[in-house]
């Protein structure tokens, strides 16, 4: 059958039910369903599986049940049981009606990539790419309340007709999908009705391809060769894949790049996206090692060249090019036996390490993703001084020494001095930052930055226009949903008055954290309200805070920093 071959043989029932769900399919259990669970047979096997000519294994998945998980593992081509799928590697893939989940991000941690390949001929692939996975994912501010599916990536991987036919048609691609166990095959969906025309049976069918080549698999290690002298080599840590990148500063096609000794990530100096590097502590393993922290974390700067003093000095980054011991007198250099953390362009988190140096820039190394592990700190900042504001950097966990001119320097955060609280925006600094104040007081409570309003414009492709409002864009576009939300609007700094009587002049802070403490004018006593803030960091990043305790401008803050790219904590 053709993917684009309209099923119109339906059954009576099978059409009422389809007009009862319309696209999203979302309708609620009946009776029978209510009684299910998700072993409970629906009829028959609940997947039925074929081989075909080729390689090519074809299953129907009977995914019918609304409440029901059908799980595959394509390697052994059966049905998996699992009590436990967020923590089960024996699965792949899952089925419930439309749905399909992957044994990756916030519905397993098999570690399954899924890749969608357009205008690409099923039959005649046997090469996966190196670039172009994902993996299931939070709900991000679309019109569903669903978790971002990775074969819902960039869109569903079916077509609906609407009325009157209200019929599903699998769509023309072909994915290719990195299982459990690091093979890859591609995979097509074929059908989304059994013989008899019932739907909630989608039926694919896959074969094995060859791996990409330089992509890491599990613990798999990559060759570098970095040896030409002046040239940088830019590898993908995620997908283990050499880039070809023509213009590094500005693509995110890249996590690390390295030209002979030097290494930089894609921050900073060297690049305008995520990453960064931490060194892990002497002793851990790097089994021991699952999770990465959010803070400590070194962006790019300008650092000197190796070699004796005013030999230049070159983009890179400080903690990694610790990599190696020098030896002077044979001038020979060999790898540490030292584990990093690496923050990714896009702000995800692996584990890497040189494993072994040719001497002459060709290097092995492995890498792997890890969990992000954003943890509540404890910081006193003393900001007890009268006359200059104290500079506090978050995601360096830090005190900063700021420049000359701190309007125009990134590398702090908030700025205090006394009750006085700044952020690294509007009137006070040329960063990303503001701030808002938290719906609750418990930092605990505070899961993810909120969604503030936007429009749902209808007429133009589904897009979320977040600079209009309500009666803006029902004048424009005649159409508004709440659905689609827009990033909330963090407050910037601006001229404040003083505290004190009328008239004690202004000065640049920010209106939301003045807010973070009550005065006692009968006892001029300082004390924190119980109040939660969430604050827009000079990078854009976002953290939580809490002011606990004040000793005569000495501040203790409790705090929590997502990572870059990331706004839940």
């Amino acid at each position: 059958m053709k993917h684009n071959e309209k099923i119109k043989h339906r059954t009576l029932a099978g059409l009422s039910l389809m007009v009862m769900i319309g696209c999203a399919e979302d309708i609620k259990p009946n009776d029978m369903n209510m009684n299910m669970n998700m072993n409970t047979d629906l009829g028959g096997p609940e997947i039925t599986i074929t081989e075909k000519a080729g390689d090519v294994t074809e299953a129907q998945i009977n995914a019918s049940g609304n409440d029901a998980w059908v799980y595959l593992d394509l390697e052994s081509k059966k049905q998996v049981t699992t009590m436990t799928p967020d923590s089960d590697s024996g699965w792949d893939l899952a089925f419930k009606r439309v749905k399909v989940k992957t044994n990756s991000g916030i519905s397993g941690t098999g570690d399954v990539k899924v890749a969608r390949l357009s205008e690409t001929d099923f039959g005649t692939l046997t090469d996966a790419p190196t670039s172009g996975y994902v993996q299931d994912s939070e709900d991000s501010d679309d019109a569903d309340t669903d978790p971002d599916y990775a074969f819902y990536t960039p869109s569903t991987w079916y077509d609906y007709s609407g009325p009157p036919d209200h019929t599903i048609t699998p769509g023309a691609y072909t994915y290719i999908v990195k299982t459990v166990e690091g093979n890859f095959y591609k995979l097509r969906f074929t059908d989304y009705y059994d013989a008899a025309g019932t739907s909630g049976y989608p039926k694919i069918e896959w074969a094995p391809v060859t791996k990409p080549s330089g992509m890491l698999t599990e613990d798999r290690a990559i060759l570098i060769n970095a040896s030409e002298r002046g040239t940088w080599i830019y590898v993908d840590l995620i997908d283990g894949a050499i880039r070809t990148v023509m213009d590094p500063k500005n693509s995110s096609d890249w996590d690390i790049a390295i030209s002979r000794t030097q290494i930089q990530t894609n921050s900073g100096t060297s690049g305008n996206a995520m990453a960064g590097a931490l060194a892990v502590e002497q002793g851990k393993t790097w089994d021991e090692t699952e999770k990465s922290p959010t803070i400590g974390f070194a962006r790019d700067s300008m650092m000197p060249l190796p070699g004796p003093p005013g030999s230049g000095e070159y983009s890179g980054n400080a903690v990694l090019n610790t990599w190696y011991n020098y030896d002077p007198i044979t001038h020979e250099v060999s790898a540490k036996d030292q584990l990093f953390l690496v923050r990714t362009a896009e702000g995800d988190y692996v584990k890497f390490k040189i494993l072994s140096y040719d001497g002459d820039g060709t290097y092995t190394v492995k890498a792997k993703s890890i969990e992000r592990d954003p943890k509540t700190h404890t910081t006193i900042i003393d900001a007890s001084d009268r006359e200059v504001f104290t500079h506090f950097n978050f995601e360096s966990n830090s005190v900063s020494e700021t420049s000359m001119d701190t309007k125009s320097d990134l590398g702090w955060d908030i700025a205090i001095q006394r009750t006085k609280m700044r952020t690294n925006s509007g009137t006070s600094g040329t960063g990303k930052g503001g701030a808002l104040e938290s719906e609750s007081a418990d930092l605990n409570a505070i899961a993810t930055v909120p969604a503030g309003d936007g429009c749902y414009l209808a007429s133009m492709n589904h897009t979320c226009d977040c600079g209009y409002s309500k009666s803006e864009c029902e004048q424009m576009m005649g159409a508004w949903t709440p659905q689609c939300n827009c990033p909330t609007k963090f407050v910037e700094d601006a001229e404040l008055p003083i505290p004190g009587p009328p008239g004690s002049g202004t000065y640049s802070g920010n209106a939301v954290l003045a807010e973070w403490y009550n005065y006692n004018h009968m006892t001029h006593q300082v004390s924190p309200n119980e109040t939660a803030f969430i604050v827009r960091t000079a990078h854009g990043d976002f953290v939580k805070m809490k002011v606990t305790n004040w000793d005569d401008g000495k501040l203790t803050v409790d705090w929590v920093y997502a990572g870059p790219g990331h706004s839940n904590f």
